[in-house]
């Protein structure tokens, strides 16, 4: 992805993310049973809205909020897009605390239903957790995030409308 964003007097930022998606095979197209995607293929362009509520300042409690509109740029034939345009709302609580940090994020995708041979795409539920942990001197950080989105009306429900995502990261 490219990403660019904008801070304003330290309470809103604004950004843009272009997705890049290069693909290999054709196991996605063999699974849900539709044409090879391209090798090479731009996502939906992202715009979103992040304000402060509750600063945090160094250390302690603190709230925003996340405004996203994707606007169907991609070729949703490769799998990387929308057919049309979706809004994601999100609420974002940090806690930090003498460098050791933890985020929890929930939010909300808004979109029109679809499918795409065996796979629905409905209005999901989004959820994820996020730690930094200082390992030495504070100055090298271990950092571990998880994601997960669901179908809003079966919650965790079928395999096929449920994501789950971990990564974990050292940052010096």
């Amino acid at each position: 992805d490219a990403l660019f964003s904008l801070s304003l007097w330290d309470r809103l930022e604004l950004g843009l993310d272009i997705p890049i998606a290069l693909i290999s095979g054709q196991a996605g197209s063999a699974i849900v049973n539709v044409g090879a995607p391209a090798d090479f293929s731009m996502g939906d362009i992202l715009f979103s809205a992040k304000g402060v509520i509750i600063d945090h300042e160094r250390d302690g409690f603190g709230l925003a909020m996340d405004f996203g509109v994707t606007l169907p740029t991609g070729k949703d034939d490769s799998f990387v897009a929308e057919k049309n345009a979706t809004f994601v709302p999100k609420v974002i609580a940090e806690l930090n605390f003498d460098d050791y940090r933890v985020a929890l994020n929930a939010g909300y995708r808004l979109r029109e239903n679809s499918t795409l041979g065996f796979l629905k795409m409905e209005d999901e539920l989004l959820l994820g957790v996020a730690t930094s942990i200082p390992v030495y001197e504070r100055n090298l950080f271990a950092i571990g995030e998880f994601q997960s989105a669901t179908d809003s009306e079966d919650f965790y429900g079928e395999r096929n409308t449920r994501y789950m995502e971990g990564d974990a990261a050292l940052r010096y």
